[in-house]
């Protein structure tokens, strides 16, 4: 990792930040003419002129020289929602794993479990994943910020914003990889009516600072018109106000326009992967400079994931390299339409004349010339020709099956298999599924760096959680024993966080559930089968379908709700796993309730290397609430046999006493005395 120097004082600081920005952002525009292109082509743009990398515009052409709609095919489209699709199929909600294996890791980690899950229910994530995957997809580069929505730490006042990779800038620059960046920064152009008043920035005293104050650099502009859009940061004035076309009317009320200002965040890194320094700049003035020791909680806030690790701090634009070749493939395409075109519109037609025809009616109509011609003295009769347009014949077609080959080869997107379709005649489930998989494997690095910035905004998170008092969990989302050593109130969903000490974000990994794209029409077939083939029983069937919400008719909910109150009813008893807990009369087993489904979810709980962990009381506890189970479902003790299997070996032990009597031989009582 390169070394960045920020000075304390805030005019050196300033001056070394001003520096540092301004190269980056001329790295930045490298790549951002391949942003702007992707962005008009997707809109319809086909013609780009001025194309600039130094300051990273592009002038784009939305119609023809004549002034007309150039013809578009849009493949790049189809592709782009393809990708997006197969992404959206990850499953980015948190998941945590100890290092350990102890009670007190176990603790830990299931209380940072329930906590990380519980928080992050109310980030929104579905719409945050569509946008950030999107973005990604779109440009190779996404941000993911996480933020406070109070001005207290509170578990429900945060949220997570997508940042586009216009926003985005790495220290120092020019960097060959991310690895290199030590100061991630986020610049933009912000109200600052709008700044001193969101509640991210309450706890930075922002609302003492002056409008008026000159090193703010603000640019004021008339209610309604749009930001600044230079992203120097550093314009004056009157560059601002030529670079934006303004009304009379609007020039006049100016100067009580609505003030704007260049925002500058940057997030330090230290080596231990934590939160080192954070500083907000505004205009060239430093008003937040915080420094965080090595014991602190703070992570990053912002997660970054690039298309293509390894080619600079950021990702590759690879919707640029489909665009290049739909590019020619329109030229093609439209090549061939026009010589289709050309066969009913040019060529000519001769007629003899000898049939005395006349072609004047038709010879200034459109469609094929047609003229009169004398008959050849060495032909027998006499007939129309036909003379064709010259053509290129089949070979355009046949250019642009290999140009539509090559852009399903560069987007790893097989036609056959993304439109439903199977090759030759595979008809088996398995074999398409494999063909499905094998399709998912270049997605592998895409849904690896996803999951990096997922997990970067959850570390984040947890940080922040390890200061909270208390939190409130949802019931429904304890549906497993992945939080199994847990205090909760049963009643409430109550957690007290005191009590339930957190683990420092170092002490578990954190990650998401899956990284490879779920799909849940294979999800079902699985399950058919390993029902089909006994591997799992009718209920183990059911209960899986809803644990993963797949989308299958299933009648019976009543053993859905007595699985759901076997899970809680473990995690109160297990505790904290050093003293049981006390069930309260809501959670006690019920006559009404289907003491198998119970039986089956306590014995996976024993049977588990985290009940090893667990004291003898607590064993005991679980013991003898298996037992009250068995005893529910109709099944005896272990220690006492059942009546059947008794008289059964009752019976078995007869006939084996009778079949040694025959086989001892009858004597006389004179024999035994002789």
């Amino acid at each position: 990792m390169a070394v960045v120097f920020l000075p304390t004082d805030k005019e050196q600081l300033t001056q070394h930040l001003t520096q540092q920005l301004q190269a980056a952002i001329e790295q930045r525009r490298l790549v951002q003419v391949a942003w702007w292109i992707i962005y008009h082509y997707l809109r319809g743009a086909r013609g780009f002129r001025e194309i600039d990398y130094r300051t990273g515009k592009v002038h784009a052409e939305y119609f023809t020289p004549a002034g007309e709609i150039p013809f578009k095919y849009e493949e790049v489209f189809t592709k782009y929602a393809n990708e997006v699709g197969r992404l959206l199929r990850l499953d980015i909600r948190p998941l945590v794993k100890r290092k350990a294996a102890s009670l007190d890791a176990l603790r830990k980690n299931s209380a940072a479990q329930a906590v990380l899950t519980q928080a992050s229910s109310s980030l929104n994530l579905d719409v945050v994943k569509r946008h950030f995957i999107e973005t990604l997809v779109l440009y190779g580069t996404a941000g993911l910020l996480l933020y406070p929505t109070r001005s207290t730490n509170q578990p429900d006042g945060f949220g997570l914003e997508v940042v586009p990779p216009w926003e985005i800038v790495g220290l120092p620059a020019p960097c060959k990889s991310p690895a290199d960046v030590e100061v991630i920064g986020r610049v933009r152009w912000v109200s600052f009516d709008w700044l001193v008043s969101d509640k991210r920035f309450g706890g930075l005293g922002l609302k003492d600072l002056n409008v008026n104050d000159p090193e703010l650099q603000v640019q004021r502009l008339p209610a309604g018109a749009a930001p600044p859009t230079d992203e120097s940061g550093f314009i004056e004035q009157k560059k601002t106000s030529s670079s934006i076309k303004i009304t009379p009317d609007q020039k006049r009320n100016k100067e009580e326009g609505v003030p704007y200002v260049y925002l500058q965040e940057f997030w330090q890194a230290a080596p231990s992967g934590k939160l080192q320094r954070y500083i907000v700049r505004l205009g060239r003035k430093v008003v937040v400079d915080k420094t965080f020791g090595d014991n602190s909680d703070e992570y990053i806030p912002l997660g970054i994931a690039r298309l293509g690790e390894g080619l600079g701090f950021y990702g590759k634009p690879v919707i640029l390299g489909w665009i290049m070749l739909t590019r020619e493939l329109e030229v093609a395409l439209r090549n061939l339409l026009n010589e289709v075109q050309d066969f009913s519109v040019l060529g000519a037609i001769g007629v003899p004349r000898s049939w005395r025809a006349d072609i004047g009616d038709v010879i200034n109509k459109p469609g094929p010339k047609v003229f009169n011609f004398d008959r050849d003295p060495y032909r027998t009769n006499d007939r129309i020709e036909h003379i064709p347009p010259a053509t290129s014949g089949t070979l355009p077609a046949q250019i642009i099956q290999t140009a539509i080959g090559l852009l399903d080869r560069l987007t790893q997107q097989p036609a056959m298999i993304t439109q439903g379709r199977v090759p030759g005649r595979v008809e088996s489930t398995p074999a398409i599924d494999y063909l499905f998989q094998a399709s998912q494997i270049s997605l592998g690095i895409v849904a690896s760096n996803i999951a990096t910035a997922f997990a970067t905004v959850y570390k984040a998170l947890l940080g922040k959680a390890r200061s909270w008092s208390s939190i409130t969990l949802n019931i429904e989302t304890l549906r497993d024993n992945t939080v199994i050593g847990i205090l909760i109130d049963p009643k409430s969903g109550y957690m007290s966080l005191s009590k339930n000490a957190l683990p420092r974000v170092d002490e578990v990994e954190i990650g998401i559930r899956s990284q490879e794209p779920v799909d849940m029409n294979a999800r079902k077939e699985e399950l058919y089968r390993l029902l089909q083939t006994g591997l799992i029983t009718p209920r183990q069937f059911r209960i899986q379908a809803r644990l993963e919400g797949l989308d299958i008719p299933l009648p019976d909910d009543v053993e859905w709700q007595n699985y759901r109150m076997a899970i809680l009813r473990n995690i109160v008893l297990f505790n904290d796993g050093q003293t049981p807990g006390i069930l309260p009369k809501r959670l006690q087993p019920s006559e009404y309730e289907d003491a198998e489904v119970a039986l089956e979810v306590a014995l996976r709980l024993v049977n588990s290397p985290e009940f090893a962990l667990a004291s003898a009381s607590v064993q005991r506890a679980f013991m003898d609430l298996i037992e009250r189970y068995r005893t529910q479902a109709g099944q005896y003790p272990e220690q006492l046999e059942y009546p059947e299997e008794a008289a059964e070996l009752a019976q078995q032990q007869q006939q084996q006493q009778a079949e040694m009597m025959q086989q001892i031989p009858l004597t006389s009582p004179q024999e035994v005395i002789g």
